[in-house]
C-alpha cells in the first residue's frame, strides 16, 4: 500500500511540472479539430441561442403547464373528493354509532342470560339440597319409629311377663 502511495505522489508531481507541455501538445494535434468546431461555433452563433432560447421557453411552458395541472387536481379534490370524504367519514361515524348500540343491546341480553342461568342454578342447587334434606329427615324419621316401636313392644312384653308372674305366684 505504501508502494502506491508514493507512485502516485510521484505521478503527481511529474504532472504538475509538465502539463503545460501535455496541453501545448495537445493543442498542435487537435488544431484542426478546435478550428472546425470554433468557426461551427461563430457562424452558427444565433441558431444556437434560438435553440437555447425555445429550449427555456419550452421548460418554463411546461412548469407553467405543471402548475396549472397541479392547481386543478387540488381544486377538484376540493371540490369532487372532498365531500365523498367527508361523506364516507359521517358515514364511518354512523357503522360506529350503530355497531355501539348493537353490541350494548347483545352485551345487555347476555347479561340478562348469565342472571337467568344462575338463578336457574340456584334454584336447582335448592331444590336438589331440599330433596336431600327431605329424603334424610325421612329416614332418621323412619330410624326413630322403629326404634320407638321396638322399645315400646319390647316395653309391652317385660310388662305382660311381669304381669303373668304376678298373676301365677
Amino acid at each position: 500500500l505504501e508502494r502506491k502511495i508514493v507512485a502516485t505522489r510521484f505521478i503527481w508531481k511529474v504532472w504538475l511540472h509538465r502539463k503545460d507541455n501535455y496541453f501545448h501538445a495537445q493543442r498542435a494535434k487537435y488544431r484542426w479539430a478546435v478550428l472546425t468546431v470554433e468557426d461551427f461555433l461563430l457562424k452558427n452563433q444565433g441558431r444556437l441561442r434560438a435553440i437555447r432560447h425555445q429550449r427555456l421557453a419550452k421548460q418554463v411552458r411546461k412548469k407553467a403547464a405543471t402548475l396549472i395541472q397541479a392547481h386543478t387536481r387540488r381544486h377538484q379534490a376540493q371540490t369532487l373528493v372532498l365531500p365523498v370524504l367527508l361523506a364516507t367519514k359521517c358515514a364511518t361515524k354512523i357503522q360506529a354509532l350503530r355497531r355501539g348500540v348493537t353490541t350494548r343491546r347483545r352485551l345487555l341480553q347476555f347479561q340478562l342470560q348469565h342472571q337467568s342461568a344462575l338463578a336457574i342454578q340456584r334454584m336447582w342447587r335448592g331444590f336438589m339440597d331440599r330433596n336431600v334434606f327431605l329424603d334424610r329427615y325421612l329416614s332418621v324419621m323412619t330410624i326413630q319409629a322403629a326404634g320407638r316401636g321396638f322399645l315400646s313392644r319390647k316395653s309391652f312384653v317385660d310388662q305382660r311377663r311381669a304381669v303373668v308372674k304376678m298373676q301365677t305366684a
